[in-house]
């Protein structure tokens, strides 16, 4: 067996169907990751560009009805948060697209969490924002 001839063996016909998969066509496994996409990206652009004071402030990084303001921190903080977002939608991603022939509902579950980490996300922008500006 000469060394190279496995490599000659490999055809990306032969492998096709492993790429061929209905996990995309799959409408609401399209749609739930396609609009956390959607929602991560928006937050990101609209911290990125939104008007911030100079980062040398304290920022409120949580507030509690009970006590009221609780931790001050820079606004690099924030960006946890975001990081995080992304994190979850990306591995949620690739686990509901491992899950999807042998487990279709775990990947269902998986894109509507990604959903809702996204909505809370979006949420607490919006509390961030309002309660900082």
């Amino acid at each position: 067996m000469i060394r190279g001839e496995p490599l000659k063996q490999f055809s990306i016909k032969r492998y096709y169907h492993v790429l061929q998969h209905d996990f995309l066509k799959d409408f609401f496994i399209r749609a739930a990751f396609s609009a956390s996409l959607v929602c991560n990206i928006v937050v990101w652009i609209l911290f990125l560009i939104s008007e911030r004071p100079d980062g040398t402030a304290p920022f409120v990084l949580h507030y509690s009805v009970f006590r009221g303001i609780d931790l001050l921190g820079p606004i690099t903080k924030f960006y946890l948060l975001l990081g995080g977002g992304t994190i979850i939608l990306s591995v949620n991603f690739f686990l509901a697209r491992v899950l999807y022939r042998p487990l279709r509902i775990a990947s269902y579950i998986l894109g509507g969490a990604t959903v809702a980490t996204q909505l809370i996300i979006i949420i607490t922008f919006i509390t961030f924002r309002l309660v900082n500006y």
